[in-house]
């Protein structure tokens, strides 16, 4: 059985990038990210919506996905956003650090169109 959360890993610039596709949700609702125990803890709740005469293939309810970190992370720089569906953390990589902490996402706003530059984020707190 494939994990609910797809998620993909990089490194970038001395950074540990990990995505996260979690399209549909209300991140200031329905999304916690924390590290704790030398992993990054994503738990999500994408409420169910009935359609009469409809059919979905679509997750809903709870998910979860844990990803265990490498020792180099370093939690304490942690830094997360979301923009269209994809949830992104970043990690600075260096030595071991704090063992865990809550994670604040930035929110990217949609554009109305595509000529529109990149609108403001604003910080989320979470959970």
């Amino acid at each position: 059985m494939a994990p609910e959360i797809r998620i993909e890993q990089l490194t970038r610039d001395g950074h540990l990038v990990i995505r996260a596709e979690m399209p549909g949700l209300d991140p200031a609702r329905d999304l916690d990210v924390a590290v704790a125990g030398g992993a990054l803890q994503i738990r999500a709740r994408r409420p169910a919506r009935k359609r009469i005469g409809a059919q979905s293939e679509f997750r809903y309810g709870s998910l979860a996905r844990t990803v265990p970190l490498p020792r180099q992370a370093r939690v304490e720089t942690a830094t997360g956003r979301y923009a269209q569906g994809i949830l992104e953390i970043t990690f600075a990589l260096g030595g071991p650090g704090p063992a865990g902490r809550p994670i604040t996402i930035q929110v990217a706003r949609p554009s109305r169109s595509p000529s529109r530059p990149p609108s403001r984020s604003r910080a989320v707190p979470h959970r």
